[in-house]
């Protein structure tokens, strides 16, 4: 039986409230760090914000802090990310989850692995080492926003080895994968960039009915 905090059931009827609004492409103007507690990702998910934000994109659309991205877009793993204050000689962990897969808004204290690259050279994602490789978010259709989160941490004690057992482990648990147990196992550090974004499948209407919300062209690039 799920037991909920008066903090935890206050924030996801803040998230709930935000999900709801007519236009909720256009979101009131948070600072980074606020819109993970807004959006019940601090303390739910992870203890504290990231210290920056990742810059990450798919297609023309560009990750906002719970901006709207529409599924199609995200087939493909974004071919840009970065991220401020970079150390070119350390290694990094950016681990991409979704928070609300199969359940929206309530799959607290597990997430859904959409990837994870380790070994991240600087900022050179892209020559990092998959654990494993990218899965498109996939929301159920007319379950509302799963919101979709991008964590980037450095790795403090250096390489990760990457063993056919740990890739079976974590393979094994994608569906119920803990964040925080993943950064106490290999003694990441606390996020140094993150940003997130929702996503949605539609129960859209039959051809020709009128509905300016149903579909993802509505959505904020």
């Amino acid at each position: 039986m799920k037991t909920w905090t008066g903090r935890s059931l206050l924030s996801a009827i803040l998230v709930l409230q935000v999900a709801s609004y007519k236009h909720e492409c256009k979101l009131p103007h948070y600072s980074f760090q606020e819109a993970f507690k807004v959006f019940a990702i601090v303390p739910q998910v992870i203890p504290v914000a990231p210290k920056a934000p990742l810059i990450r994109y798919y297609g023309d659309y560009k990750l906002r802090f719970g901006n709207r991205i529409p599924v199609a877009v995200t087939n493909s793993l974004s071919l840009y990310s970065s991220w401020p204050n970079v150390d070119a000689n350390a290694l990094y962990t950016m681990i991409t989850c979704d928070l609300d897969y199969p359940q929206f808004y309530f799959n607290e204290g597990v997430q859904f692995i959409n990837g994870i690259i380790v070994n991240i050279p600087g900022a050179n994602y892209s020559r990092g080492e998959r654990i494993i490789g990218y899965h498109p978010p996939s929301p159920l259709p007319g379950a509302g926003d799963n919101r979709i989160l991008t964590l980037v941490c450095e790795q403090k004690t250096g390489r990760i080895d990457i063993t056919t057992e740990l890739i079976l482990r974590t393979t094994a648990s994608r569906a119920k994968f803990s964040i925080t147990k993943f950064l106490r196992e290999f003694k990441l550090s606390n996020p140094v960039a993150g940003n997130f974004y929702r996503s949605r499948q539609y129960a859209c209407p039959p051809p020709g009915k009128e509905n300016n919300d149903c579909c993802d062209i509505n959505c904020m690039k």
